[in-house]
């Protein structure tokens, strides 16, 4: 689900995240759409998170790769406050179109109005996925990683290095008759 997200931000990156419009009754004179690319570094910043959480997961998950998955939710609150802090860009847009409505459109009452667009909801619908999955999969993966909590069941091996089996001490107590598993010490 990740990999999907983080494919589907880095597409969205080229899709326009602000619109402004100027308008006079009811027609549409002159319409500017940012996209991502247009509001670098955010743009660019997006593609590669994206990029990079696809990339991720496709690397095996192994202990010494622990430090790698843990940027996945990282990236994903990333991409989060990035499409919050590009909700106003189209602000300043709406206010040059208001400008340039006073010497190149001589009409009688235009008006100038600024929105986000679909790009931005996609990214910012991406960044929660990437950060809820990513951060499930750390806590599922720290439940089950051994000595990490007690989650595993009471009659569960645990992994070799933790203790030696009964198998390696019987070997051991058959040479040792104080350690005879067949004497009794009572």
């Amino acid at each position: 689900m990740c990999s999907l997200a983080g494919v589907i931000a880095a597409l969205a990156s080229f899709r326009p995240w602000t619109h402004a419009t100027l308008s006079d009754r009811g027609a549409d004179l002159l319409v500017v759409n940012q996209t991502g690319w247009g509001l670098a570094p955010a743009g660019q910043l997006v593609f590669a998170l994206g990029v990079a959480v696809a990339l991720l997961l496709l690397i095996p998950p192994a202990e010494e790769n622990t430090w790698l998955r843990r940027l996945i939710p990282v990236a994903g609150l990333v991409m989060v406050i990035i499409p919050l802090t590009a909700l106003q860009t189209a602000e300043p847009v709406a206010r040059k179109l208001e400008r340039l409505r006073i010497g190149t459109f001589q009409t009688v009452n235009p008006t100038a109005t600024h929105g986000t667009a679909f790009g931005l909801w996609v990214i910012l619908a991406a960044g929660v996925v990437i950060l809820a999955a990513g951060g499930a999969r750390l806590v599922l993966e720290r439940g089950t990683r051994p000595g990490g909590d007690m989650s595993r069941p009471v009659g569960e091996a645990s992994p070799a290095g933790d203790h030696t089996s009964d198998r390696d001490l019987s070997t051991e107590r058959e040479g040792d008759p104080d350690r005879s598993p067949d004497r009794d010490t009572s």
